[in-house]
């Protein structure tokens, strides 16, 4: 049995799913609604767990052969209660944790692609990996005061974006048989106009240097393979800030790229410090040929690169979950 855990819109889960069925492989789709619950009956002459979908038995523990965490997190049954004190609420809380991170331990002690609880990656823990293996990353801020942002940005002579801390939001506002539309957070350019715009205090944001790019890269990395594409993005005023902003452009050109072997080996022992073992990472080349890193994503957005470079992700990603 093969388990997917998917957001209830999702164009790749969809694909994956069709290459399971070709190969007639036993797999459950757990989606964003969907509870999962696991039953344990331990004792000396031999451990028993059932897994439980919606209340319902769906296999056993040791049938389970692999489980890709795309876009969901585990979604357990909660009970619902209106009078509890702040203390017994804690408590519930504690309780409602336990059996998550009891489950997630036992799904990642299987050929688990993707990590529970790191699908919504956090940028600063991502900037500091790459500083402990010298990897080059962007001048960067890291503030909630304007005191603090004016020298900064004064320093920065190609201009400072702004980004947020924390996974950029992103959701299906429309979909029909032949299209999808989503909405998503994007970075955004940081002049003096809207500096001074900008209140004394403000939640904490992530500022950074913009680079002069030469190009941009996307890399989906898969359990040590990497695919890259590369991204003209610098060419367009509507995408040189945010190359996302460009995906609907036919001008904006992507297409394959030779990654050298040095940034591939940097990947590996990124992913591998973050315990991530898949994901796509960011990349600014500028016009000094520096490759500098600015993010990985672990759900791994790669659907345009399906049809840009040609490279067969869906099948891959079922074959890791197959083999």
């Amino acid at each position: 049995m093969i388990f997917i855990f998917s957001e209830n819109v999702s164009y790749s889960a969809r694909h994956v799913a069709r290459y399971l069925l070709k190969e007639k492989q036993s797999f459950e789709v757990f989606l964003e609604t969907d509870k999962i619950d696991f039953c344990y009956n331990l004792n000396s002459s031999g451990n028993q767990i059932s897994i439980l979908k919606n209340g319902q038995f769906l296999c056993s523990y040791t049938d389970l052969k692999s489980v890709w965490a795309h876009r969901s997190e585990i979604n357990i049954e909660k009970k619902q209660y209106s009078k509890l004190e702040r203390k017994e609420l804690s408590y519930v809380k504690r309780h409602e944790d336990t059996q998550v991170k009891s489950i997630r331990n036992l799904l990642h002690k299987k050929k688990c692609l993707g990590r529970f609880g790191k699908l919504n990656f956090n940028k600063i823990i991502f900037l500091n990996a790459c500083q402990e293996l010298e990897i080059r990353i962007p001048k960067t801020l890291i503030t909630r005061k304007k005191d603090d942002l004016i020298p900064f940005f004064s320093e920065q002579r190609n201009g400072v974006i702004v980004k947020s801390i924390a996974e950029n939001f992103h959701h299906c506002v429309s979909i029909s048989q032949h299209e999808q539309i989503w909405q998503h957070g994007t970075t955004n350019l940081l002049d003096e106009v809207k500096l001074k715009k900008i209140p004394e205090e403000f939640d904490l944001s992530l500022f950074q240097e913009k680079l002069d790019k030469k190009y941009e890269l996307r890399v989906f990395y898969l359990d040590g393979i990497c695919f890259p594409q590369i991204i003209f993005s610098q060419k367009h005023s509507f995408s040189e800030v945010d190359y996302r902003l460009g995906l609907g452009e036919s001008e904006m050109r992507q297409g394959n790229f030779n990654l050298p072997m040095n940034v591939q080996g940097q990947i590996k022992d990124l992913m591998n410090s973050l315990d991530l073992n898949v994901g796509c990472i960011d990349i600014v080349v500028t016009k000094q040929d520096e490759y500098v890193f600015l993010e990985v994503n672990p759900s791994g957005i790669f659907t345009d690169m399906v049809g840009n470079c040609n490279y067969d992700i869906h099948y891959e990603i079922a074959k890791y979950l197959m083999l």
